[in-house]
């Protein structure tokens, strides 16, 4: 398994044991916003993250969210559309922006057919902990198009959240059902 995969993945399972036991809270539930919160305790918003659904999209945010400031899908997704994206890249695809990640990048230098004299300054780089102007610069100088990925913690924290908002939302309807 790549470091990549293994450390977003860590991230995620790291949010799911800290947000153990945590509930679903309802903000505001009207005919044009929902907004529901993953949170300890129904009075606490520390360490929470709010799910908001409007007629453009999801919103999340709180102090549990990818880039710390809060993001946004694409427009046209909902609640029902994010319990059932399972797979965290396509999830990843509609609320996060490709970006540098020294992971991912080192993982690509390393699979990619390089010069001998690209392949040891890869070497190097990666060893003394790459970054995006060396990647760039490999990648020029190999006539490479350099590719980007999801940010590691963003992708880990972003799948994580779907997933305990997913099972926490279908406890929810099943409490409500019975």
């Amino acid at each position: 398994m790549s470091k990549y995969r293994q450390w977003w993945q860590k991230v995620r399972d790291s949010y799911l044991e800290q947000t153990r036991g945590f509930q679903l809270g309802t903000v505001i539930e009207s005919s044009r916003v929902c907004s529901y919160r993953i949170q300890e305790t129904p009075s606490t918003r520390w360490l929470g993250t709010q799910i908001t659904e409007t007629e453009e999209g999801l919103v999340l945010q709180g102090d549990f969210c990818p880039t710390r400031r809060g993001i946004c899908s694409r427009r046209g997704y909902n609640i029902a559309w994010f319990c059932g994206a399972a797979d965290p890249f396509y999830l990843a695809e509609k609320f996060l922006q490709p970006q540098f990640d020294s992971l991912w990048a080192a993982e690509f230098l390393e699979s990619t057919e390089l010069s001998a004299a690209q392949r040891e300054r890869a070497q190097r780089a990666i060893e003394a902990g790459l970054k995006e102007s060396v990647f760039r610069d490999i990648c020029e100088q190999s006539e490479l198009r350099p590719r980007y990925s999801y940010r590691a913690d963003d992708l880990g924290l972003l799948s994580g959240i779907q997933q305990r908002f997913s099972q926490l939302w279908e406890a929810r309807n099943n409490v409500e059902s019975a």
